[in-house]
């Protein structure tokens, strides 16, 4: 419990002190950047950059820590299975590189539902700087109305990719379970089979 809390509080420092430089870079790179290359770039993106971008970032870096510490995990009882008995080693190897494969068809889809949220999130983040910034002009050409429209159509898009989204999350940890228990009964199948004792 101890391990499981430090690593648990080591890698939330990991993750905002990575997510807090990339938001310090990305800050500096705008002040120096010129001017005409901020001009000729919606603002909206530049916000969006700077306030989530950097945050994919850090979930990035944090995501690789995860996959190293696992990848450690497998190799450790990977090398257990092989020398405990040879037939479940392999088993459970070509048990995991198909479900491995079959994960990565069911999760392909997400890539393009990723990219069309990050666009939708794009837009809804102009939506709200126009909002803030050009109030006085919205006010006095009267298009609180349009304005309105336009961010709810924004908005409910939006939710509507990331509900997708969560939906396809969703999924994925029962799917990994599902497979989980059919290599597991597949190591059974093929320990029985092979005629290796039931304790191994």
């Amino acid at each position: 419990a101890l391990v499981s809390c430090a690593k648990s509080a080591l890698g939330g420092v990991m993750l905002n002190r990575v997510a807090g430089r990339s938001r310090d870079e990305v800050h500096d790179t705008y002040l120096r950047v010129g001017y005409a290359y901020l001009q000729r770039r919606d603002h909206g993106t530049l916000v969006q950059i700077l306030s989530n971008e950097t945050w994919t970032v850090a979930d990035a870096f944090y995501s690789l820590a995860r996959i190293c510490v696992c990848l450690c995990a497998v190799g450790v009882f990977g090398f257990g299975l092989f020398v405990l008995a040879f037939p479940i080693g392999v088993t459970a190897l070509l048990g995991a590189i198909v479900a491995f494969l079959v994960l990565r068809l069911v999760a392909r889809p997400t890539q393009r539902l990723g990219r069309l949220t990050l666009a939708a999130n794009h837009v809804l983040t102009e939506r709200m700087l126009m909002s803030l910034n050009g109030m006085r002009t919205l006010r006095v050409f009267g298009l609180e109305q349009h304005l309105e429209r336009e961010f709810k159509t924004s908005s409910r898009l939006v939710r509507q990719r990331a509900n997708r989204m969560e939906m396809v999350k969703a999924a994925t940890g029962p799917l990994n379970q599902l497979f989980g228990l059919g290599v597991l009964l597949l190591i059974v199948g093929a320990a029985s089979v092979t005629r290796i004792d039931a304790p191994t």
